[in-house]
């Protein structure tokens, strides 16, 4: 560069001909630019940056802090609050009435409050109905459906009702979720208990409360308590005695895992070689 003037732009701009300059522009609609619609575009700018993109990317961070099966979070420390080493089964509904979901299950017309009376009536759920305490309110809708439920109060009358056959489903639909927390969370305070870190003596006797209620739940409540009468065409009746003399002290797991013949020759004791057909399968 034998120009010097060339040569100072070209070290100050990196272009011999010295500082240049662009525009940039941006394609916006007509009306956009008009001044009679200032307001309006002002008022979409301020909703969109205020509230639109801050709520979605909050909805994105609370999206992912959903528990096991979408339920709420906050759940497992409520659950940790209560669970304690005298729980016994009939106080798990009230425990579950305190979720967060459940919380919220309100009574929508006069024909759910009437079928809620005559479910609370019962003695079941009388005594599934905990005593009022100060930190947190209890609602009793979600207790009276899943006890009832369980001890098969609920009449085709009432599952005829939208709103109680709906939240029925939205029960039975959430509780494995609160099942998988509060085992983990039992189980967390057992091991804090052999830690010294809390004063909750929690047992295996705890858990096994948990499981049986569950097992209850899916067995058709407390209506068939024990575990044999998952087998079809057993009640509590003469087939039953007999089938739990043949196998003694064995457990259901057992009688499942006997072979075939085995089960055959059991349904023969139970019912006779005729009838054993009808009763058992292979």
């Amino acid at each position: 560069m034998t120009d010097e003037k060339a040569r100072e732009n070209f070290l100050k701009f990196g272009n011999p001909d010295g500082k240049g300059s662009f525009a940039v522009g941006i394609a916006l609609p007509n009306m956009l630019q008009k001044k009679e619609y200032a307001v309006q575009v002002l008022v979409v700018f301020f909703v969109v940056v205020i509230f639109v993109i801050p709520g979605y990317f909050l909805n994105q961070i609370t999206s992912n802090e959903k528990d096991v099966g979408g339920v709420n979070v906050d759940n497992r420390k409520i659950f940790t609050e209560l669970i304690n080493e005298n729980m016994i089964g009939k106080q798990i509904p009230g425990i579950l009435a305190q979720s967060n979901e459940f919380a919220a299950m309100k009574v929508k017309s006069q024909d759910e409050l009437a079928i809620l009376k005559r479910i609370r009536a019962f003695d079941q759920v009388k005594e599934a109905i905990p005593k009022s305490t100060e930190k947190r309110q209890i609602q009793v809708k979600p207790i009276c459906l899943l006890v009832g439920y369980m001890h098969d109060i609920l009449n085709s009358d009432d599952l005829s009702n939208e709103g109680i056959k709906k939240d029925l489903e939205n029960i039975l639909r959430t509780i494995p979720s609160y099942f998988d927390i509060m085992l983990s969370q039992t189980m967390v305070l057992a091991q804090m208990y052999k830690m010294g870190r809390s004063p909750k003596k929690i047992t295996a006797k705890n858990i096994m409360t948990l499981i049986q209620f569950s097992q209850n739940l899916m067995q058709g409540g407390w209506i068939n308590k024990d575990p044999y009468s998952q087998l079809p065409n057993l009640g509590e009746n003469e087939a039953m005695k007999r089938l739990k003399q043949k196998m003694g002290n064995k457990t259901l797991f057992q009688y499942c895992m006997l072979k075939g013949e085995e089960r055959k020759e059991i349904a023969n004791h139970v019912y006779g070689a005729d009838k054993a057909a009808e009763c058992f399968d292979d």
